[in-house]
C-alpha cells in the first residue's frame, strides 16, 4: 500500500503488515475537482483547489494527532492499473480497520452544528448516503468527523447514538462488535439508501462488511455484481436471511398487459430489497423430517439455477391444484422468537423441483410449531433470472368451490379473500394483506354462496354450515391458510 509522508506529501510504498501507524481520510468525492495518483507527480494545475485543501487539511490534522503518514484513497492508489485498484477495493476494509484514526471530512457540514438534532445538517450530509462510506464507518475503531472548515464535531463513540438513528445500524456494532454477528439481511439492510457512482460499486463496497474477496467486473452492472456477492457469501455462510428481502409493489405487482406475473430467483437485485428487514436475525434450522439430509445437502450453482434443500409446506394440501410451497428459512425477526420467515416459491417444471419466487413484494411470517407439524425438507432448484410466469389458472370459477385465503377473523365474522376475489374486484393484492386472529373451530368461517356474499353471513348461518365441513380438513385449512396469508410480513 501507498501512504502520504504528512510533512512532504510523498508517496511511499510498504508492505500492509508492516506499515507504520497512519490515518486515513474519509469524505465523498467531487468530480473533477479531486487529486488524482498522477497529480503528485506535476505541479498542481487549477480547477482542483477543492481537493488539494482535502490533501494539505489531513495531512496538517493527521500530523497534529501525531501520525507521519496518511492514506487518501484519491491519490494513494493508481487507478488507471486495474490489477492495483482491484487489490485496493477488496483490501480497503482492512486498510481502514488497520488505521490509527479515520478522519470523517463532512463538505457540507457546518461548525458548531448540533450533531443529535434528527433534522440537523450533520444527519443530512451527503457522507451518510454514499456506498463505500458505510465501510468507512464500520471498519476503524476511532472516528473523528470534521466540519467544513475542519473543525471536529465529534468522535464515532461520543456521537454513537445519533449515528445509530442516522444509519440504522445498531450501536453495538458502531463500537467494533464483530459484524459477523448481524445477519447477512441485517448488513444488506445497512447499504439500502446509499448509491454508488458506478452501478457495480453498490456491491463491490460491501466486500469487506462480509470479509469476502472478488474480482471486479465492471459492466457487469447492479444486479450482476450484487448475484455474484451473494453467490460468494453463501460459499462461506448457511445464514438464510439472505433471502429475507422483498421487492417494490410495482415491482412485484401482476403483469397486467400480458396476464403474466413477474417471478424471480431466491437473490436480490440490490441491497435496496434488504431496506425493510434490518431486524431480522439468524436462527437454527427446524428439526422436521428430512432434517439430516436437508443440512447436510450443499447449495450449488450451476446454469439452471440454485440448489438447495429447505423445509416445505405445499399449498397443495389445501388445493391440489395449487404447485405454489412455502420455504420456510432459518432467521426470524427481533423479539419473533416463534416465528420463523418464508418465502413463497411456485413450481415451474413438468415432473417438479424446479421454481421460482412468486409474491416477492411479502415475505410469509409463520408459527414455529405450524414449520414442525407441516414442513419437510425438499432438495428443490430455483431459477437465478427474472422471468414472466403463467398466472395461476387453477382457480375456482365461483367462490362457493372452495375456501381460500382466510385472513382475518373476528367478532364471528370472515373476511375472504382468493385471488378470484381480487381479479373480480381489480384490487391490488400488496394492499390486502391483513392479520389474522385465533378463532375456535365452532366459529370456523365458510365460503359463501352465490345467494349469500361473503359479507352477508351471518353468525348463525356460519355456524350452521360449518358443520358441514369435516373438523380435520377445516383444522388443516385453519392452520396452513393463516399461516400464508393471515402472518403475512411486509416491509416496515
Amino acid at each position: 500500500m501507498r501512504l502520504l509522508k504528512t510533512t512532504t506529501q510523498a508517496l511511499e510504498e510498504f508492505e500492509s503488515t508492516t506499515a507504520p501507524p497512519y490515518a486515513i481520510l474519509s469524505h465523498t468525492w467531487t468530480d473533477h475537482e479531486e487529486v488524482r495518483y498522477q497529480d503528485l507527480f506535476t505541479e498542481r494545475t487549477s480547477g482542483k483547489e477543492a481537493g488539494y485543501a482535502k490533501v494539505d487539511n489531513g495531512c496538517r490534522i493527521a500530523l497534529a494527532k501525531g501520525y507521519d503518514y496518511i492514506w487518501i484513497d484519491t491519490c494513494c492508489i493508481d487507478k488507471t492499473n486495474n490489477a492495483e485498484l482491484s487489490e485496493a477495493i477488496n483490501s480497503m476494509f482492512h486498510w481502514y480497520k488497520n488505521a490509527g484514526v479515520c478522519l470523517a471530512y463532512l463538505a457540507d457540514v457546518p461548525p458548531n452544528v448540533d450533531p443529535s438534532h434528527k433534522d440537523s445538517l450533520f444527519s443530512a450530509s451527503r457522507w451518510f448516503t454514499r456506498g463505500w462510506t458505510l465501510q468507512e464507518l464500520l471498519a476503524p475503531y476511532v472516528v473523528i468527523f470534521l466540519a467544513d472548515d475542519w473543525s471536529e464535531i465529534g468522535t464515532k463513540t461520543e456521537l454513537v447514538s445519533p449515528l445509530s438513528i442516522i444509519t440504522g445500524i445498531p450501536s453495538m456494532f458502531l463500537l467494533g462488535v464483530d459484524l459477523e454477528s448481524a445477519s447477512v439481511a441485517m448488513r444488506f439492510s445497512w447499504a439500502s439508501g446509499r448509491s454508488t457512482t458506478k452501478p457495480e460499486d453498490i456491491a463491490y463496497c460491501l466486500l469487506g462488511i462480509f470479509d469476502i474477496q472478488m474480482s471486479l467486473l465492471y459492466g457487469e452492472r447492479e444486479v450482476g455484481a450484487f448475484r455474484r456477492l451473494q453467490q460468494k457469501i453463501m460459499k462461506n455462510s448457511d445464514d438464510q436471511s439472505i433471502f429475507a428481502w422483498t421487492l417494490d409493489k410495482d415491482q412485484g405487482s401482476p403483469l397486467r398487459t400480458s396476464g403474466l406475473r413477474k417471478a424471480f430467483s431466491l437473490l436480490a437485485p440490490s441491497p435496496e430489497s434488504f431496506k425493510g428487514w434490518r431486524n431480522v436475525v439468524e436462527t437454527t434450522p427446524p428439526v422436521v423430517p428430512g432434517y439430516l439430509d436437508g443440512i447436510r445437502t450443499p447449495t450449488v450453482f450451476n446454469n439452471k439455477g440454485l440448489h438447495l434443500a429447505l423445509p416445505i409446506i405445499p399449498l397443495s394440501v389445501v388445493d391440489r391444484r395449487d404447485r405454489r410451497v412455502i420455504a420456510v428459512l432459518n432467521c426470524r425477526k427481533v423479539g419473533n422468537n416463534m416465528m420463523r420467515l418464508a418465502v413463497c416459491l411456485q413450481d415451474v417444471s413438468t415432473n417438479g423441483g424446479r421454481y421460482v419466487r412468486v409474491r416477492s413484494h411479502m415475505l410469509v411470517s409463520i408459527p414455529l410449531r405450524l414449520v414442525v407439524a407441516l414442513a419437510k425438507y425438499a432438495s428443490i432448484s430455483v431459477r437465478q433470472e427474472e422471468c414472466a410466469q403463467q398466472a395461476n389458472m387453477s382457480l375456482p370459477n365461483s367462490l362457493d368451490e372452495r375456501l381460500y385465503s382466510v385472513v382475518e377473523c373476528k367478532y364471528n365474522s370472515a373476511i375472504l379473500l382468493s385471488d378470484l376475489a381480487r381479479r373480480i374486484s381489480q384490487s391490488e393484492p400488496e394492499d390486502r394483506a391483513m392479520t389474522s386472529v385465533e378463532y375456535s373451530c365452532q366459529k370456523d368461517p365458510i365460503s359463501p354462496t352465490k345467494d349469500t356474499p361473503w359479507h352477508d353471513i351471518t353468525p348463525q348461518q356460519q355456524s350452521a354450515r360449518a358443520k358441514t365441513i369435516p373438523l380435520r380438513q377445516r383444522i388443516r385449512r385453519y392452520s396452513l391458510l393463516t399461516a400464508f396469508d393471515g402472518h403475512t410480513e411486509k416491509e416496515s
